[in-house]
Protein backbone atom coordinates (compact mmCIF):
# COMPACT_ATOMS: atom_id res chain seq x y z
CA UNK A 1 0.00 0.00 0.00
CA UNK A 2 1.25 3.29 -1.07
CA UNK A 3 1.01 6.08 1.54
CA UNK A 4 1.22 10.17 0.92
CA UNK A 5 2.30 11.92 4.26
CA UNK A 6 1.90 15.44 4.68
CA UNK A 7 2.96 17.32 7.82
CA UNK A 8 2.58 21.16 8.39
CA UNK A 9 3.95 23.16 10.84
CA UNK A 10 3.45 27.09 11.17
CA UNK A 11 4.51 29.85 13.56
CA UNK A 12 2.79 32.64 13.90
CA UNK A 13 4.77 35.91 15.49
CA UNK A 14 3.58 39.03 16.85
CA UNK A 15 6.09 41.10 15.90
CA UNK A 16 8.53 40.34 12.92
CA UNK A 17 10.94 38.19 13.65
CA UNK A 18 14.42 38.73 11.85
CA UNK A 19 16.23 35.96 12.58
CA UNK A 20 15.25 31.93 12.66
CA UNK A 21 17.32 28.92 13.48
CA UNK A 22 15.22 25.01 13.26
CA UNK A 23 16.36 21.52 12.78
CA UNK A 24 14.13 19.18 11.18
CA UNK A 25 13.58 15.29 11.39
CA UNK A 26 11.11 14.71 9.19
CA UNK A 27 12.10 12.26 6.60
CA UNK A 28 10.43 8.71 6.96
CA UNK A 29 12.73 5.73 7.69
CA UNK A 30 12.86 2.73 5.48
CA UNK A 31 12.79 -0.59 7.24
CA UNK A 32 10.56 -3.29 8.94
CA UNK A 33 8.20 -3.27 5.45
CA UNK A 34 8.04 0.12 5.24
CA UNK A 35 10.01 1.89 2.30
CA UNK A 36 10.61 5.60 1.60
CA UNK A 37 9.50 6.80 -1.99
CA UNK A 38 10.22 10.35 -1.58
CA UNK A 39 10.32 13.43 0.57
CA UNK A 40 10.03 17.09 0.11
CA UNK A 41 10.36 20.09 2.17
CA UNK A 42 9.25 23.73 1.56
CA UNK A 43 10.14 26.04 3.54
CA UNK A 44 8.91 29.75 3.61
CA UNK A 45 10.19 32.25 4.04
CA UNK A 46 13.03 30.63 2.32
CA UNK A 47 16.19 29.87 4.41
CA UNK A 48 19.87 31.39 3.66
CA UNK A 49 21.32 28.32 4.61
CA UNK A 50 20.27 24.67 4.55
CA UNK A 51 22.44 22.01 5.31
CA UNK A 52 21.29 17.95 5.42
CA UNK A 53 23.30 15.31 7.34
CA UNK A 54 22.53 11.83 8.61
CA UNK A 55 22.72 11.74 12.83
CA UNK A 56 24.78 8.28 14.26
CA UNK A 57 21.28 6.84 13.60
CA UNK A 58 20.58 7.14 10.19
CA UNK A 59 17.81 9.93 10.69
CA UNK A 60 17.93 12.52 7.98
CA UNK A 61 18.70 15.87 10.10
CA UNK A 62 18.32 18.85 8.48
CA UNK A 63 19.64 22.26 9.83
CA UNK A 64 18.00 25.67 8.60
CA UNK A 65 19.06 29.24 8.68
CA UNK A 66 16.36 31.73 8.18
CA UNK A 67 17.61 35.70 8.27
CA UNK A 68 14.82 37.58 6.16
CA UNK A 69 12.06 39.42 8.27
CA UNK A 70 8.79 37.53 8.80
CA UNK A 71 5.68 37.38 11.29
CA UNK A 72 5.05 33.56 9.64
CA UNK A 73 7.26 30.67 9.25
CA UNK A 74 5.68 27.70 7.34
CA UNK A 75 7.47 24.59 7.29
CA UNK A 76 5.82 21.74 4.52
CA UNK A 77 6.82 17.89 4.72
CA UNK A 78 5.70 15.56 1.55
CA UNK A 79 6.45 12.22 1.79
CA UNK A 80 5.34 8.75 0.17
CA UNK A 81 5.91 5.79 1.55
CA UNK A 82 4.63 1.99 0.29
CA UNK A 83 3.96 0.11 2.99
CA UNK A 84 3.97 -4.00 2.91
CA UNK A 85 4.09 -6.37 5.96
CA UNK A 86 1.50 -8.26 7.36
CA UNK A 87 -0.39 -7.04 9.98
CA UNK A 88 -0.34 -8.59 13.52
CA UNK A 89 -2.92 -11.27 14.45
CA UNK A 90 -5.75 -10.49 16.47
CA UNK A 91 -4.91 -13.25 18.96
CA UNK A 92 -1.52 -12.48 18.95
CA UNK A 93 0.84 -11.24 21.37
CA UNK A 94 1.26 -7.46 22.08
CA UNK A 95 4.53 -5.88 21.78
CA UNK A 96 4.07 -3.25 23.93
CA UNK A 97 2.65 -5.23 26.95
CA UNK A 98 3.78 -8.98 26.64
CA UNK A 99 -0.41 -9.58 26.86
CA UNK A 100 -2.52 -11.82 24.94
CA UNK A 101 -5.63 -10.15 24.57
CA UNK A 102 -7.35 -12.70 26.69
CA UNK A 103 -4.63 -12.60 29.36
CA UNK A 104 -0.81 -13.07 30.19
CA UNK A 105 0.79 -15.38 28.66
Amino acid sequence: MIYDIRHVTTYEYESPVSFARCTLRLEPKSGNGQELISHKVEIRPRPSERHVRRDFFGTLTESVVIETAHRNLLIDSRSRVSVSREPHARDAVSPALGEHPRGRV
